[in-house]
């Protein structure tokens, strides 16, 4: 059972990153947002042209992800904001995964 446990943690773990490159009509204006899923701990990671890098919690599920206000379809990628009674729309593509330097 223990030996299950551990496998399991290990793999959830190793998750890789998930790199997306959002658009987003915020205000009557196109921003691009740089997002980045980590699954295994629970994290988002974007940068948005208001307010720059941000790390927060997100919840995960099957269909979505969800993160201060957003969530983010895990079908077809589209992505959706409730902030101040307003609704704002956007789609997101995969993006290539950042390089390392060493």
């Amino acid at each position: 059972m223990l030996g299950a446990a551990i496998l399991m943690l290990a793999q959830a773990t190793t998750s890789p990153l998930v790199y997306l490159e959002c658009t987003i009509i915020q205000a009557g204006r196109t921003n691009e947002w740089k997002v980045t899923l980590n699954e295994a701990n629970g994290l988002v990671d974007y940068d948005s042209p208001i307010s720059g890098p941000q790390r927060r919690p997100a919840r995960f599920t099957a269909d979505a992800v969800s993160f201060i206000g957003f969530t983010l379809s895990r079908t077809d990628l589209s992505i959706v904001r409730h902030a101040n009674g307003q609704t704002e729309t956007g789609s997101c593509r995969l993006a290539p995964p950042k390089a390392r330097a060493f």
